[in-house]
């Protein structure tokens, strides 16, 4: 996990955690009661310079398995060629967390191949 501070952001990024330390990091936002956004909307509300305090953006990368369920808003960054592989999420997961108000992007390693970048 990387924590970055850029205009008064609190970004958290997953690539790969133990699954205790990542259930600790979460029952800790849970219990300081953060609010936790997407980075869509973190962008809106900036815009309009209205971020507060307690905001902040939770990210996955690559779309494994293993942060398919956990309980806040996020934005979910999928490689396009690993969408149904071993260890990462299928259609399945990924239509359940956008029906779940989750964000889904692409994320630059399979953009690079196709020259594409943006929301999916």
């Amino acid at each position: 996990m990387e924590v970055i501070f850029r205009v008064s952001l609190i970004l958290l990024i997953y690539t790969v955690a133990r699954l205790s330390e990542f259930e600790s990091h979460m029952a800790l936002l849970a219990k300081n009661d953060w609010n936790v956004i997407s980075m869509h909307y973190f962008l809106e509300k900036h815009k309009q310079d209205k971020v507060e305090k307690r905001d902040i953006v939770l990210t996955f990368d690559d779309g494994h398995i293993s942060h398919h369920r956990f309980g806040f808003t996020a934005t979910f960054f999928i490689i396009a060629d690993r969408i149904g592989t071993p260890y990462h999420m299928g259609i399945e997961e990924l239509s359940e967390l956008a029906a779940g108000g989750m964000e889904i992007a692409s994320h630059e390693e399979s953009d690079k191949k196709s020259g594409r970048f943006g929301t999916v």
